[in-house]
């Protein structure tokens, strides 16, 4: 029994206080939360708990190594997504991102990463091919979706370019064209309307005219003939940003499949023992539409990433944006890690009664109550790895949180100063100084003895 002048001690100190019985129970050291793994990135439980997360670990209950991640603006998504970036880096690994809002502008520029513009993008279906009889699908289901991104070729379109591809490949090899294509289907109609039908020469006509747009007479040509790509298979961290693509959906459809396959030729090339991740922020609402070719495609990727210690990130505005296309539901369907951040109320609402068992009660209300990133200085997130979720914020230090923070002052103001001239490191600690809660943080930091 505890003397009765210990306890009165206790109390003046307050070191015991009076409390209701739940939250005495919550407060129990003997209660554990889950820690998650043994290292990554620093993420405490909502009990102030240890906790880490790292996407390649095999000792959690997950099937791969892909995530997906919804929040509204301000939830602090980007701050998130940019940290599992970098801990794929730290690891000797290899990134690369497709963005719509320069949200990994900042970092790319700090860890040494290629920065490459949508307008600046160069391709060719047919370059660093080595042997025709692997890669002739893959281009095949290329050309498939620069033709018609919904989806709507059947199997005869899809033979009639199989074979276009296959018997012009010997002739012009790695300097083979999408004219190239085109050339032969036109030089072979007659000939395949006298042994066939009419019917099936005519698919010729509706393959040229779809294709015509991507020869290097068409509006996209530069796009997709160039003799030197932009993406080079060297690059460990690229950024490509499609923000100027927007109002042009079928060519944006049509590029990011085109990085998809550039990224899956990266995994399977590279060495099994270095860590691989490809990310797609905010993209996926504008890819595919109703095309099967695209989610079976991404089912297949994100399924066989695994056995080649890859990974795949999704990043949306709203768990809702899953059910927009056939590829972002498959994105989703094939993730074993899912962050849900906070969520627009409106939007979150109607998702609870389009799909009221998606949480459980006591989820369903937390995340109506995280908190903004901005007013909170920390992500709030639910993160579920198969049948197991848990409660986490993300804490950053303050250079790391000005280096990912994607808020519009902070944003404009990166690259005010980086316009100037001024070092990315020296422009964060300025962002640092003109935060006093930050400032406060560096001083003590600066101040600690080690």
């Amino acid at each position: 029994m505890v003397n009765k002048k210990l306890r009165a001690d206790c109390r003046k100190t307050g070191g015991i206080q009076r409390s209701e019985s739940f939250h005495a129970v919550n407060l129990m050291p003997v209660i554990g939360d889950n820690k998650l793994c043994a290292s990554g990135i620093l993420i405490p439980s909502y009990r102030n708990q240890v906790a880490f997360i790292d996407v390649f670990d095999e000792s959690l209950p997950n099937t791969n190594f892909n995530w997906f991640m919804s929040g509204t603006s301000g939830a602090g998504k980007s701050v998130l997504a940019n940290s599992i970036a970098r801990s794929v880096l730290d690891k000797g690994g290899t990134v690369a991102v497709q963005d719509i809002g320069d949200s990994y502008k900042a970092a790319c520029s700090s860890l040494g990463g290629t920065y490459i513009n949508g307008e600046s993008l160069r391709f060719n279906p047919f370059a660093n091919v080595t042997d025709i009889t692997l890669a002739a699908e893959r281009i095949r289901d290329q050309l498939c979706i620069l033709a018609s991104p919904n989806g709507l070729l059947d199997e005869v379109h899809e033979s009639l370019i199989l074979e276009a591809i296959t018997e012009s490949w010997p002739q012009y090899q790695q300097d083979m064209r999408i004219d190239h294509v085109i050339e032969y289907l036109k030089k072979q109609q007659a000939a395949i309307t006298r042994e066939h039908s009419s019917l099936i020469g005519g698919r010729i006509d509706e393959i040229t005219t779809l294709l015509g747009k991507y020869s290097t007479t068409g509006i996209y040509g530069k796009f997709f003939n160039s003799s030197e790509p932009t993406l080079k298979p060297d690059l460990q961290f690229v950024v490509t940003e499609l923000g100027d693509l927007r109002k042009q959906q079928d060519l944006l459809s049509a590029i990011l499949f085109t990085i998809m396959i550039w990224n899956e030729n990266m995994m399977y090339t590279t060495p099994r023992s270095m860590r691989k991740m490809n990310i797609i922020d905010e993209g996926w609402k504008l890819l595919g539409g109703s095309s099967t070719k695209i989610k079976d495609f991404i089912e297949e990727g994100y399924r066989t990433a695994r056995r080649h210690n890859g990974s795949y990130g999704t990043v949306t505005q709203a768990i809702r944006d899953k059910n927009l296309s056939t590829a972002a539901l498959a994105a989703y369907d094939n993730s074993s890690f899912k962050f849900t951040c906070m969520q627009d109320a409106k939007s979150f609402t109607t998702f609870q009664k389009e799909e009221p068992h998606a949480f459980n009660e006591l989820e369903w209300e937390m995340i109506r109550k995280f908190p903004p990133a901005k007013k909170a200085r920390y992500s709030s997130f639910l993160l579920s790895v198969g049948e197991f979720s848990s409660f986490h914020r993300l804490i950053l230090d303050p250079l790391s949180d000005g280096l990912f923070s994607s808020k519009g002052e902070d944003f404009t103001y990166r690259e005010k100063r980086l316009r100037e001239g001024a070092d990315i490191k020296d422009i964060l600690f300025e962002m640092a100084d003109n935060d006093a809660h930050k400032r406060d943080i560096i001083h003590m930091l600066r101040e600690m003895q080690l």
